[in-house]
């Protein structure tokens, strides 16, 4: 169609530059009926040109709508993958806010009941990781705060005890008896002796503790002069004395079940203004503790005292048994 109408177009061209010029003869008649044809086949032309295949329109149409509802299950593919991505990421981060919420909980339900042991994991860097940092830190100081108040209440209790056992007039051996026993399972010790100091300087077991039994000293006590061995050194040093793993033939803590030999020895000198009354020894199968040596010289001046005061009461009553006794002698002479 497109040729036809551009060798119309020139044919009609041609004709119209020869009517204008003038021109005649048998050539112009020619072109113009060559015109006229080639009008006729274009006329004959557009219609078959312009004519709508049907078939082939559908087809179009067809490929239009694949491709729409191909481009309709590429869009909902992909807002369900987005919804499902979202979805899957506030799953993740609701699930590890829970955990940490419920960590936290816990921590600080334990904390509420006193056990400061297992401080609450942090999971991140977010609010609830700060909060809980926050908490563990108050339940470490809460933590030193209790053990320093259990520490406090145990000397307390130590030191309200032996005043019990140490009340009233009590003879120097009945107070050392008393108060050997009640430091020995105080202090878990199987095994210990109680010294007084002798006016001629020596120092004389009073008391034996041992397999959790007092009672008088035996064979395993002598009696040491000042300076002489661990207990009369101990004496002299006015310090508490610490031997640690003591040789195996040293002594042997003996029970109906077998027999072991302590981890550690303890002295303790009774020393009060300069004035030495005794020595505590005591053995243990595991090394002391610090508060337990803090004990043991917190009671040491109580002790020292309550001694020094019941052997002074001591010889005072016998003093005046004694001059009880020449009395009633002079009045039997006289008479």
């Amino acid at each position: 169609l497109r040729w036809t109408i551009q060798e119309y177009f020139e044919t009609a061209q041609g004709v119209s530059r020869r009517m204008i010029a003038g021109a005649s003869g048998e050539a112009l008649p020619t072109a113009h009926a060559r015109m006229q044809a080639q009008q006729i086949k274009a006329q004959a032309l557009i219609p078959r040109a312009t004519r709508v295949d049907r078939s082939e329109l559908s087809r179009a149409f067809s490929s239009v709508r694949e491709l729409a509802n191909s481009a309709d299950r590429l869009r909902l593919g992909l807002t369900a993958s987005g919804m499902l991505l979202v979805a899957l990421l506030a799953f993740w981060g609701t699930r590890g806010m829970l955990r940490a919420l419920a960590e936290l909980t816990g921590g600080l339900a334990r904390f509420g009941t006193g056990d400061f042991a297992t401080p609450i994991p942090l999971a991140g860097a977010d609010e609830l990781s700060t909060v809980a940092d926050h908490a563990n830190h108050m339940a470490a100081s809460l933590a030193k705060l209790s053990d320093a108040r259990e520490r406090d209440d145990w000397l307390k209790a130590g030191l309200s005890g032996l005043a019990e056992q140490l009340r009233g007039e009590l003879e120097p051996q009945v107070m050392a008896e008393r108060a050997l026993s009640f430091l020995a399972e105080r202090l878990e010790a199987p095994a210990g002796v109680l010294y007084l100091r002798e006016d001629d300087g020596r120092l004389v077991p009073q008391a034996l503790h041992a397999a959790g039994k007092p009672s008088q000293a035996g064979e395993a006590a002598s009696a040491f002069a000042e300076g002489e061995g661990l207990v009369g050194q101990a004496l002299r040093s006015g310090e508490l004395l610490l031997i640690d793993q003591p040789p195996a033939d040293y002594l042997k803590i003996r029970s109906g079940l077998g027999e072991a030999v302590p981890a550690q020895l303890v002295l303790l000198p009774l020393v009060h203004f300069g004035q030495r009354v005794g020595v505590l020894e005591l053995a243990l199968f595991k090394p002391i503790s610090a508060v337990a040596r803090e004990f043991l010289q917190a009671v040491r001046a109580h002790l020292a005292i309550a001694l020094a005061a019941a052997r002074a009461g001591a010889a005072r009553k016998l003093l005046l048994e004694e001059t009880q006794a020449q009395a009633e002698r002079l009045t039997a002479q006289e008479e």
